[in-house]
C-alpha cells in the first residue's frame, strides 16, 4: 500500500505542479482536505486549493519541482522537494 501511496504523491507533484493540470486536482485532493500555510485561512478541498494553484502557475509559470526524498508507512507519505521558478509577476512570492 505504501508504494500506492507513493506514486499517488509523485503524481501530484509531476501533474499539478510541473505540468500544470488543473485537473489533477479534483482527481487527487480529496474534498474533505484542509491545506494550511498558504494564505491567511485554510483552504478546503479542491475548490479553495485551485485558486491558489492558479494564481501560483501565473506567478511562477516555469515552475519545476523535483522530488528528492520520500518516506511511506501505511497511508502516510512524507515528501522532501526542491522547486525552481522564475517569478514573472504579481501573486506568491517577492517581486522583483
Amino acid at each position: 500500500m505504501s508504494d500506492e501511496h507513493k506514486a499517488l504523491a509523485r503524481r501530484w507533484f509531476q501533474e499539478v505542479w510541473n505540468q500544470g493540470r488543473t485537473a489533477a486536482i479534483d482527481e487527487l485532493l480529496a474534498d474533505q482536505a484542509v491545506v494550511h500555510g498558504l494564505g491567511p485561512e485554510p483552504l478546503r478541498g479542491a475548490a479553495g486549493f485551485k485558486p491558489f494553484h492558479t494564481a501560483y502557475r501565473k506567478a511562477f509559470p516555469d515552475v519545476t519541482i523535483n522530488v528528492d526524498d520520500m518516506v511511506a508507512e501505511g497511508d502516510k507519505v512524507v515528501v522532501r522537494w526542491s522547486g525552481a521558478g522564475t517569478h514573472l509577476g504579481d501573486g506568491p512570492g517577492p517581486t522583483a
